[in-house]
């Protein structure tokens, strides 16, 4: 049993190399198109998400207004954006 799921486990981890980039963009791009639109634009981030292409609603979006950052994320793979006066949002990371 032990042997059966080291075995799957290490299929599965194989294939998330694959998966793992195109999820890192996509969070990528979400935080940053929330950052600016949250910060630059001023619009509450619901109304920010109801922009954004529907294959982005599974990731997880917060908004720190204190340190003017959207993060979002999707398990372990995230993408951070910051505002800074005068620069608009960049990615971090």
């Amino acid at each position: 049993m032990r042997a059966v799921v080291l075995g799957l486990s290490v299929i599965l981890l194989a294939g998330c190399s694959r998966v793992e980039q195109p999820v890192t963009n996509a969070a990528r791009f979400v935080a940053r198109m929330s950052c600016s639109c949250v910060f630059v634009t001023g619009r509450d981030l619901p109304a920010c998400l109801a922009d954004l292409p529907p294959e982005a609603t599974w990731l997880r979006v917060q908004v720190d207004e204190a340190a003017r950052r959207v993060r979002a994320n999707a398990l372990w793979l995230q993408g951070e954006a910051r505002f800074e006066e005068g620069r608009g949002c960049q990615l971090e990371n």
